[in-house]
């Protein structure tokens, strides 16, 4: 195992505003409730590592990415007869990608010829969020609900592994030589060479997919039971999810 990772780092910076609003009115006799707004995220990232050239100097590897995002998002209830709540909500989100994962740094294991590489160029998870969600509150600190949501998501974040020569990897020989094995002239030691076939292994960006669901839930107080007991209660949950990723396999397909 060739540990050649001296140092890395990932410096992340978000400038965001929002702007939401409040709003209550009655419709048809119906009392309904809620918000819209909107926040516009700017976010911008630096990473770095240091590697060891043949020479046995430290060189700084350095990549930066930036994107920038609007995500509005809007919420309303009803309050119906019977103590019934109906509940809907919209939104844009973003998951950002794991600091390990924008590391430009790259870590090679001789014996098994694998190379595992970091992605600075990730964008985040993005998706467009849908929630319908009914509430019962039949008796106090009682109350079941069912509710359900969708989700396309638009870009995802999966790991991939493909076979390539080493020199594709677009990683320095200095990789290689870190250790003080050699490439070339003689008898070369290293057990990858430029031209080994390598298992490469990175993060990168997918196209996404649908992801569906409903969700159940039961909040029920033990105020049947003696004394102190009367004080506990219970909460059940039940969610089945559907979804359909689109996922790389092999390469770029």
């Amino acid at each position: 195992l060739l540990a050649n990772q001296v140092k890395r780092q990932v410096d992340e910076s978000i400038d965001a505003l929002y702007l939401s609003g409040d709003f209550r009115f009655d419709a048809w006799g119906v009392p309904l409730r809620g918000n819209l707004g909107v926040r516009g995220a700017d976010t911008s990232t630096r990473a770095m590592q240091l590697i060891r050239d043949p020479a046995g100097q430290l060189v700084p590897r350095m990549v930066e990415h930036s994107y920038r995002d609007w995500l509005p998002a809007f919420n309303i209830t009803a309050t119906l007869p019977k103590d019934l709540l109906l509940r809907f909500s919209a939104s844009k989100n973003l998951s950002r990608a794991e600091y390990v994962d924008l590391s430009p740094s790259a870590s090679i294991n001789m014996n098994a010829q694998s190379v595992s590489v970091g992605n600075p160029t990730l964008d985040p998870i993005r998706a467009n969020s849908f929630d319908l969600q009914a509430e019962w509150y039949y008796a106090k600190n009682a109350m079941i609900s069912v509710g359900y949501f969708h989700k396309d998501i638009k870009t995802f974040i999966q790991r991939t592994n493909e076979l390539m020569p080493y020199t594709e990897t677009g990683l320095s020989n200095a990789y290689l030589t870190a250790t003080g094995c050699s490439i070339s002239g003689g008898t070369p030691s290293c057990l990858i060479q430029p031209d080994t076939q390598v298992s490469v292994s990175r993060m990168v960006n997918t196209k996404g997919g649908p992801l569906d669901g409903v969700e159940v839930n039961w909040q029920v107080p033990f105020t049947f039971l003696p004394g102190l007991w009367g004080n506990f209660g219970g909460l059940a949950n039940h969610t089945h999810v559907k979804s359909c990723i689109t996922y790389i396999t092999r390469g770029d397909h």
